[in-house]
């Protein structure tokens, strides 16, 4: 019996350093690795791990918001600051709510919110949530979170790219990533500020079927009931877009119908009002800067007066 485990203790041990040469040797040779299998992918844009960092020092605030890139880049915590709210922006690259749902269970208890909000985006309803996934692993590392986010997406480019960060920040765990802080900068509590943008391709307009699958809908359903045990109010958010591009939507309203269950309210700020021209969007579905401060300071009011703090 002892040979036996010492004959298996010897195989494992051979199995992971055959692996580890074998990354070794993919990562000096990038032109090896297919991009469908392997899609690590570090980068400065959406300050990721800036907000990962600070979140582990956040206690006890008025709101904590989730959701995708409209959340991160469209919930400006300074304007709320002003309008005397503690807040943290929670929100990620193409997050859905599978990832909302892990990063809440996480976080609920430390940060103690007095509210929620989640930016809603159904674009992304349908799918795994892969791409928020391999953000996290890629920029924020390996650890209980990612993992958790790994076995949930259940994907076979998350696992190959999380056995490929692991073994790359054994080798080179100090890697640099260039940063062009001239596009865009943190501000303390999550949010990441626009500053400047490349011109928007022409847009071209195309029907948009809308679909909530179970996975997606299962994690709304658990953020729906955490907040509800903790008796804490959960307001869904649809943020501004060009017309143009919410005119796409084919079912919209189906959709919010389906969600609207599931929090105390939902507020959807489309199709916009005159107050937002072009010059309020860097892309056909983001505000600029000047957009975020007319859509915060519409927001603000209507979350003081329906959940006085």
């Amino acid at each position: 019996m002892k040979v036996l485990i010492k004959n298996i203790a010897l195989f494992t041990a051979s199995l992971f350093f055959c692996i580890l040469s074998l990354f070794s040797l993919l990562s000096f040779r990038s032109d090896w690795i297919k991009p469908t299998n392997i899609r690590y992918k570090p980068t400065c844009a959406g300050k990721l791990n800036d907000r990962f960092l600070e979140s582990q020092t956040i206690h006890q605030v008025d709101i904590l918001f989730f959701g995708s890139s409209h959340c991160y880049r469209g919930f400006d915590t300074r304007l709320f600051q002003n309008e005397g709210l503690t807040t943290f922006n929670w929100g990620s690259s193409s997050q859905t709510p599978i990832q909302s749902a892990l990063i809440l269970s996480q976080c609920i208890n430390q940060i103690q919110p007095k509210m929620i909000v989640l930016e809603i985006f159904p674009d992304l309803y349908n799918g795994n949530g892969l791409e928020s996934t391999l953000d996290f692993i890629s920029n924020t590392g390996i650890h209980s979170l990612s993992n958790t986010m790994l076995l949930q997406t259940n994907d076979i480019s998350g696992y190959n790219t999380w056995l490929y960060s692991v073994v790359k920040n054994a080798i080179n765990p100090k890697q640099s990533i260039p940063c062009d802080f001239e596009m865009e900068r943190y501000v303390q509590g999550g949010y990441v500020e626009k500053l400047k943008f490349t011109p928007a391709s022409k847009f071209s307009s195309s029907p948009i079927q809308l679909v909530v699958n179970d996975k997606q809908l299962n994690a709304i359903q658990y953020i729906s009931q955490q907040a509800k045990n903790r008796q804490i109010p959960l307001v869904f958010v649809l943020a501004p877009m060009t017309a143009e591009y919410y005119n796409q939507y084919q079912n919209m309203e189906e959709m919010l119908e389906i969600l609207n269950p599931y929090c105390d309210t939902i507020i959807n700020f489309n199709p916009v009002d005159s107050t937002y021209q072009a010059k309020h969007f860097y892309d056909p579905h983001h505000l600029n800067q000047s957009g975020v401060e007319i859509f915060n300071r519409q927001l603000i009011p209507i979350l003081k007066k329906e959940f006085p703090l």
